[in-house]
């Protein structure tokens, strides 16, 4: 059980990564948007909850070993919110991706941004001993 705790640990510090360029956002609110990371046998599914949004206000793009997902909207003005449940505030994620890890496919459904995120088997090597 405690082995299991360190593994799930370690594997998130070595697949969500450090970037130093972090330090200089502010952190203040890094829980929007919601999202889950769901481990599979054959990698992985991120999950965003993005309610409201549509295809044209969202971007994702991976770079450098980067999964960067942003969304914005343009201001439809004109109406007066009394109450505002559901934000439509622009947003970005950085998600730092392992070298044997590749984004596979990417949809958006009932409000839910789907990223599957697959293990690159092309890059592992077996090797004669000597």
């Amino acid at each position: 059980m405690v082995a299991n705790a360190i593994n799930r640990e370690l594997f998130r510090n070595f697949w969500l990564g450090h970037n130093p360029d972090w330090f200089d956002h502010d952190f203040g609110n890094t829980s929007y948007p919601r999202y889950n990371i769901v481990e599979g046998k054959e990698g992985f599914r991120l999950e965003i909850a993005v309610p409201g949004w549509s295809k044209k206000d969202l971007e994702v793009v991976v770079r450098n070993n980067e999964l960067l997902i942003k969304g914005s909207r343009k201001d439809k003005g004109g109406d007066s919110y009394l109450h505002q449940g559901l934000s439509s505030k622009s947003f970005e994620r950085v998600f730092v991706l392992n070298n044997d890890l590749k984004v596979g496919e990417v949809k958006l459904q009932d409000g839910l941004l789907t990223i599957t995120i697959e293990r690159d088997r092309s890059a592992e090597q077996t090797f004669d001993i000597k």
